[in-house]
């Protein structure tokens, strides 16, 4: 049964709507007691209206309407979008996904005083599987840690870290059991082969090229062809490096040509 508890994401980009999806498939929550926000208000509108949830065209309305407020923003722009809301959120419950924002970190933006707990989920959380790793120092009362995690606990499995082991428990937390699988799958059919031959390397699952910590992070000047969805300054790496997004095959191709090429060029 789903409880009464409204929750606010502040951004709703892919994590935030994977988790705001799976509380409504597991039933943790009514589509109308869920509020969003968001800096381009049309592409917020349209995602909302395909959940069925409220789109907010200001984050002092999702504050306003909301008893637990999930920040959902990229890091750089954290302390800018948070910070004025301070006093506000102080009567909130914050659960944090924010990357690399753990308890000290997310403190000193939105204040001491604030109720607040730091969390990495995981895509898988947006069908009621996930896991939520969560920094065991938080500042929740009983009450409120009570209904976290009768919530969240609902769309996934709810695993307390101390500091130190918060970022590599989120990493090991997106490596999805199906990679074994699909690896072991390349090996006998002989693509893990033509890709090494080709100057591939094969690296575990992880986050860390993509949010730019580690594992193939570009230096400047370097060029990157990369098919995840973002390319704003410093993504993958340094922040005079250049990143392309494109398609599977595009990036596929442009491997093969060292430049970028369109998959007719090459097959």
């Amino acid at each position: 049964m789903a409880m009464s508890v409204t929750i606010g994401f502040i951004g709703f980009g892919n994590m935030a709507q994977a988790m705001a999806k799976g509380l409504l498939v597991v039933d943790a929550i009514k589509p109308e007691n869920v509020f969003a926000s968001a800096k381009h208000y049309d592409t917020l509108s349209s995602n909302a209206s395909a959940l069925g949830i409220n789109a907010c065209e200001s984050n002092d309305e999702v504050i306003a309407k909301s008893d637990i407020i999930v920040p959902a923003i990229i890091p750089s722009i954290a302390e800018d979008v948070l910070a004025p809301y301070g006093s506000a959120l102080k009567e909130k419950t914050v659960v944090s996904i924010i990357s690399g924002f753990d308890y000290d970190r997310l403190e000193s933006v939105i204040g001491e005083g604030s109720h607040h707990i730091s969390t990495i989920p995981n895509t898988p959380i947006s069908v009621g599987e996930g896991i939520l790793v969560c920094e065991s120092r938080h500042s929740l009362t009983d009450a409120e840690l009570a209904v976290f995690t009768a919530v969240f606990g609902k769309a996934a499995l709810i695993e307390f870290v101390d500091a130190a082991q918060f970022s590599i428990a989120g990493t090991i937390s997106g490596c999805t059991p199906a990679f074994t699988a699909v690896y072991l799958e390349a090996l006998k059919d002989g693509t893990l082969s033509a890709l090494v031959e080709a100057g591939c390397v094969i690296s575990a699952p992880t986050c860390g090229p993509c949010l730019g910590g580690h594992m193939g992070i570009l230096a400047e000047g370097e060029r990157c062809v990369s098919t995840t969805n973002r390319n704003f300054l410093g993504r993958l790496g340094h922040v005079e490096s250049e990143v392309y997004l494109a398609s599977p095959e595009v990036a596929a191709a442009s491997a093969i040509t060292g430049k970028i090429t369109a998959p007719e060029e090459v097959m």
